[in-house]
């Protein structure tokens, strides 16, 4: 591997170790406890990678698959869990304790404690003891989660720019990256926004479900698969080979084109390519459950508002044109299918007459000996006539 392209590595690897102990470390500040130090191990298990890809892969990166960008998320993820679910414990206990579930406690403030004191006929300080955390600590932990939420977008979007590109063009890559910045903004509304609208922030099962969506979105970052494929070249000109070899070549191109018409036509127009992957991807991972989510939000929960609206249309348009184009991609397949068997026909033909024009007219020649001379006699083509040539042109 090349110094230039480890060095790139090295230094995406030790940005995303440098982030990911920075998100361990607000853990562990804002819940006192020290045993979310063990998500540190993980490094451990990145170094390893590290070290396993610079030994057998020369282009510094995998194909369809990034381990360093899955690993970094093993290890942020499940903070920004912690971070929101102890979040979501105050808030449920803060409920428990004015007596009332219409009421959900979604901005903490001393200003806010008066009115829930007010509310529950409680004193301040019985409220705020019944909670058993201090709300400067949830408010740091608000801080916290949105600011690792935030960050962590921008570091795998720069860090898969810093990647050596492996077997990425660079159109591949730009393209890339900007299907990352619009996943990305997504993400952040479905996250950041809709956790915080009163009717779900204390609402246990869709809390989570909201979380485990989001989660699940962000394998995204670890595929390869939203690049587009290359065009394809071809070579102009023909190289000379015997008309063994010729026919040889044309009888298996004719066989490998004929299985794979009978067994594998369906399969090869279903993948055809990275395109129709990174499709499904996008529908299956992001656009297709936050489409469902949000309806059911929508339906369940009559959460009505212009950015949830915006967006529910935006993830219903954006399936509708993936859907549209994945059409287009299959029918491009099966009409480059049916070209490339016609092709192989034409070739097959022009490479006959190019045999049958280098081999001549097809003659049988026979000798005969006689009286210290010997004849040619040559069987013509067109006719089953014996022509005997002269002797004062046979003689030698």
């Amino acid at each position: 591997m090349l110094f230039k392209t480890a060095l790139k590595a090295t230094t995406v690897r030790v940005a995303f170790m440098l982030h990911s102990l920075a998100a361990v470390f607000a853990t562990v500040y804002t819940s006192q406890n020290s045993l979310y130090w063990f998500l540190s191990v993980a490094f451990i298990i990145m170094g390893m990678e590290m070290l396993i890809t610079y030994t057998f892969n020369e282009t510094g990166e995998w194909k369809w698959f990034v381990p360093a960008a899955f690993i970094y998320l093993a290890i942020v993820v499940p903070v920004i869990w912690f971070l929101e679910l102890d979040q979501l414990d105050y808030r449920t206990t803060l409920q428990s304790s004015l007596g009332t579930t219409d009421i959900c406690p979604v901005r903490i403030s001393q200003e806010a404690f008066e009115t829930y004191a007010c509310f529950a006929n409680k004193s301040l300080e019985d409220l705020q003891s019944s909670t058993g955390q201090n709300e400067e600590v949830y408010n740091l932990q608000v801080f916290f989660s949105t600011a690792l939420q935030q960050t962590l977008m921008m570091v795998l979007i720069l860090g898969r720019w810093m990647m050596p590109r492996g077997h990425l063009s660079r159109d591949q890559l730009s393209q890339l990256l900007l299907v990352y910045i619009g996943m990305a903004a997504d993400m952040l509304e479905f996250s950041l926004e809709t956790l915080k609208i009163e009717q779900i922030a204390c609402h246990r099962n869709i809390f989570l479900s909201i979380l485990c969506v989001w989660s699940w979105s962000l394998l995204q970052f670890t595929l390869g698969l939203t690049a587009t494929k290359g065009p394809k070249r071809r070579a102009f000109g023909r190289v000379q080979r015997s008309a063994t070899d010729e026919r040889v070549r044309a009888e298996r191109r004719r066989s490998r084109v004929e299985q794979f018409s009978r067994r594998h036509k369906t399969l090869g127009i279903l993948l055809c390519g990275t395109e129709v992957w990174a499709l499904l991807t996008s529908v299956l991972l992001q656009d297709g459950p936050f489409l469902v989510m949000r309806l059911y939000l929508i339906i369940a929960f009559k959460i009505i508002d212009q950015s949830m609206f915006f967006f529910t249309c935006k993830n219903a348009l954006l399936l509708v044109l993936q859907f549209y184009r994945l059409f287009v991609v299959i029918s491009e397949s099966s009409k480059s299918h049916k070209k490339h068997q016609a092709d192989h026909a034409h070739d097959d033909v022009e490479q006959g007459n190019v045999q049958n024009s280098q081999n001549g007219p097809r003659t049988n020649g026979k000798r005969t000996v006689g009286n210290g001379s010997v004849h040619i006699i040559e069987l013509g083509n067109l006719d089953d006539s014996v022509t005997e040539l002269p002797d004062g042109l046979a003689h030698r």
